[in-house]
């Protein structure tokens, strides 16, 4: 099988174990999206499958180097515009397509500081849809989100991520069905159901 293998990954912190034992495949093409309580140790597993942290014990496999992310924080270049976000990643045409599917019309030349948390949410999206990564890992992307809003942007990230690897955490079962996604349960302990 080609795709992602997590194997046995093991993460603690202080002496607290977060991860314990976590193995997962993604198969390649295919959307996983991961759920549990807050604090099991969701973003803690996309952190060590993104090599920004480390694990204490486990081995990763499979992930693409060309990787986009939402991360739960935005971390969006506060002093660039929205379309100059987007375009960070990627050519005009495409940024302002998508800043125009999600919502973001009219305010493509205002500074992402000025825009509400759902708009910085929504540049946020913009920006890692435009990457075209050949991989996709999103830390609740959809928090934030107005209902209207929510179903728009959901359709659009679900047509995104056709035919391409993804990882999604949510909290939200909706979300997960709305993304066509398996879902992976972590329990509050650091295992996988």
């Amino acid at each position: 099988m080609s795709g992602i293998c997590i194997k046995n990954v093991y993460k603690s912190y202080d002496g607290k174990k977060v991860l314990d034992g976590v193995s997962l495949e993604i198969p390649e093409g295919r959307s996983i999206c991961l759920m549990g309580p807050s604090g099991c140790g969701k973003t803690t597993l996309l952190n060590v499958l993104l090599g920004l942290e480390a694990a204490d014990g486990g081995s990763i496999s499979g992930v693409p180097e060309r990787t986009a992310v939402v991360f739960q924080e935005d971390r969006l270049f506060e002093d660039f515009t929205v379309l100059s976000n987007v375009k960070a990643v990627s050519d005009r045409e495409t940024a302002l397509k998508l800043v125009k599917a999600l919502g973001l019309a009219g305010s493509e030349k205002k500074p992402v500081r000025e825009l509400s948390g759902g708009m910085k949410r929504r540049a946020a999206i913009a920006r890692c849809i435009a990457f075209n990564g050949d991989f996709v890992v999103m830390d609740e992307p959809f928090k934030g989100l107005d209902e209207g809003t929510k179903a728009k942007v959901l359709a659009l990230v679900r047509s995104a991520l056709s035919g391409k690897t993804a990882l999604v955490v949510t909290h939200d079962a909706e979300e997960a069905k709305a993304l066509s996604a398996e879902v992976v349960t972590m329990t509050p302990n650091g295992k996988l159901l």
